[in-house]
């Protein structure tokens, strides 16, 4: 057991409160945020270690890169979502895993079933018709079904890919309507 043994903790103590430094009120922005602002088309991009970076801030370049990605791998796109929506959207990221599983680009894609459970049972079949693999992370009922797979990746060919928090569904993948999400990927190209 510790005990404290200042003058001063004792005094405020025994008055019933314990003394808290003086803070500013936090306004809900932080000091160094810029004003709300809507997404650029102008890449932010770096290159560390061999290794090129590119934030990408708006929906329709998110899309068109995950679509890029998909249309030029030449091994295996491998994707991991949370979210896999049967929307314009998703239809379109579905057809070109399909065809790229069509021209023998080995496709793997993992979802998550609550995630994607706004799609038609048979969504993804197109996939696996083609060539590809799709796997439904589905735990059971019980105290283990809160445990998500929430992950967003993409990886191809071992050569780049794309990580953030956007999902495959059309409110993370436009940039208009009031129920948009301003999100960001950041797509990785290198040899590491």
């Amino acid at each position: 057991m510790c005990t404290l043994k200042s003058q001063g903790f004792d005094a405020v103590q025994k008055a019933g409160k314990l003394a808290r430094p003086k803070t500013r009120r936090h306004t809900g922005q932080m000091a160094d945020q810029p004003e709300s602002r809507p997404p650029t088309d102008r890449a932010i991009r770096a290159v560390v270690e061999g290794n090129r970076l590119e934030l990408i801030e708006t929906g329709a370049a998110r899309l068109e890169q995950l679509l890029s990605i998909i249309g030029n791998a030449e091994e295996s796109p491998r994707l991991i979502f949370y979210i896999f929506d049967g929307d314009e959207p998703g239809h379109r990221v579905r057809n070109a895993l399909v065809e790229a599983a069509g021209r023998g680009v080995r496709v793997r894609l993992l979802v998550d079933g609550f995630g994607c459970s706004t799609a038609e049972p048979d969504f993804f079949q197109p996939i696996t018709s083609a060539g590809g693999d799709y796997c439904v992370f589905n735990p059971r009922y019980g105290a283990r079904y809160l445990v998500r797979n929430h992950q967003k990746l993409v990886v191809a060919d071992k050569a780049g890919g794309l990580i953030g928090g956007a999902n495959v569904q059309d409110s993370y993948l436009t940039d208009d309507g009031p129920h948009h999400w301003r999100d960001l990927w950041l797509g990785i190209e290198g040899p590491t």
